[in-house]
This record gives C-alpha cells, sequence and structure tokens, in this order.
C-alpha cells in the first residue's frame, strides 16, 4: 500500500499589510523579495513551508495530513490577528498534489514492465529509474529496488487506482 509523504495545498487569504510587515511578526519566515516574490514561513514539527505571495496566494508544502496542514494554517491566521494586522478575507487550504511511497517488496523486471507500459522513459545512464508519465499530471517512478514514487495525485483513491494497477503490471 501507499504512505504519503508530503502533499503541496493552495489558499488564497486577504490582509491589510505587505509582506514586509508580515516577515517582523512571524517566527521562522524569510522574505527576500530580491531573490524571490513571496515570504517563506516555516513550522517545524511537521516540517511545513508556507510560500505568502503579495497577491494573497499562499502555497503550502509538506506535511502528510490535511487536517494538521488546516490547523498549521488557523495558526498563521491566529499570529497575524495576534499582531493587529486584519485579515479581510481567506479560503480554506485546497489539495494540488500528493507525493506518496510504495513498497511492493520484491524486485521489479525492468524488461518486463517496459514491456507492458506506454509513456515511459528509461535512460539508465542518467537516471537509475524508470520515469513513468501515467496521466498528463501524475508521474510514476519505479526503481528494481521495488521502491515507488507516486507525485502528482489528487487525492486517496487515484492513489489507490494507481497503486492498484502498478501491482497489476509487476506481478
Amino acid at each position: 500500500m501507499y504512505k504519503i509523504v508530503s502533499m503541496v495545498n493552495k489558499t488564497q487569504i486577504k490582509f491589510d499589510a505587505d509582506l514586509f510587515e508580515l516577515s517582523q511578526i512571524l517566527p521562522n519566515s524569510v522574505y527576500e523579495p530580491e531573490q524571490f516574490p513571496a515570504l517563506f514561513y516555516r513550522t517545524f514539527n511537521p516540517r511545513i513551508t508556507f510560500a505568502i505571495f503579495s497577491t494573497g496566494k499562499i502555497m503550502i508544502y509538506g506535511g502528510t495530513k490535511y487536517s494538521i496542514i488546516k490547523k498549521r494554517f488557523i495558526e498563521l491566521k491566529t499570529i497575524i490577528n495576534n499582531n493587529n494586522i486584519n485579515i479581510l478575507q481567506f479560503k480554506n487550504p485546497e489539495i494540488c498534489m500528493l507525493v506518496a511511497k510504495i513498497d511492493v517488496k520484491i524486485e521489479i523486471d525492468f524488461e518486463e514492465v517496459l514491456l507492458r507500459i506506454k509513456n515511459i522513459i528509461y535512460e539508465p545512464e542518467q537516471f537509475p529509474g524508470i520515469i513513468w508519465r501515467y496521466s498528463e499530471k501524475i508521474v510514476v517512478l519505479l526503481f528494481q529496488s521495488g521502491k515507488i514514487i507516486v507525485t502528482g495525485a489528487k487525492n486517496r483513491k487515484q492513489l489507490k487506482e494507481i497503486t492498484n494497477n502498478i501491482f497489476n503490471i509487476i506481478k
């Protein structure tokens, strides 16, 4: 079965301050507009990074459970409110992408996989695994050791479907 190792979420927020002001009140934040146009705010345990743009768009990277992402977002809103910056509008985070790992516990026969799957790239001199473009937005990395990485799935239902398809192909 799969294990979610990371997720990407997005949300929107409007507040009456600029990113420099926000950087002064948020602990563990970095704002270097000459390097990148977003303020980065990090939380630890679990490690989650918020990229906050001046438009109010927020990309959230890390974490393995939506409930924790939402909790950290509420904590961010609380810090902002507690420092006399008004939040004028916000949306709850929504999942954009999941990253999962799978261990099939057997060695994968690359020759067999190459015959059975379309939309793959295998160049062992450049990368030790098979890159399978499962769909337009989902990529699967297969390694001979039986380790597999899935990136781009939107939900657990997709991950389950992909996992089942992988098991059907390699067995």
